[in-house]
Order: structure tokens, then C-alpha cells, then sequence
């Protein structure tokens, strides 16, 4: 999370590059964080269960 996008894009880049989901900009909507969390999250869980449980997260 930052405040300065422009100053820190090399960084942010990098960041993405070795595993960051994302980068979110302040000032930034807290539903916007929460989504990005229950994104996360699921796909972490699906991983977690494999593909045989498709039914198992929505």
C-alpha cells in the first residue's frame, strides 16, 4: 500500500514480480481492501483443497 505510485512504480513492479497480489493506492476504499482479501483468500483455499473440491469455496 502506498501513496507515492509514481515515485515507487520500480518498486511496485517488483513487488508483483516476486509474488505481490496487487498494490493499492491510498487514499483507497475499504470495501476495495476487503474484496482483494476475500479474493485472496478464496483462491488460497482453492489451492489449499485442490481441484477435486471445485463445489468446496463460491
Amino acid at each position: 500500500m502506498t501513496g507515492y505510485g509514481r515515485d515507487m512504480a520500480v518498486s511496485i513492479e517488483k513487488g508483483l514480480e516476486i509474488g505481490a497480489y496487487t498494490c493499492l493506492y491510498k487514499p483507497f476504499e475499504t470495501n476495495s481492501l476487503i474484496g482483494i482479501v476475500e479474493e485472496i483468500s478464496r483462491k488460497k483455499l482453492r489451492s489449499f483443497l485442490g481441484k477435486a473440491h471445485p463445489s468446496a469455496v463460491r
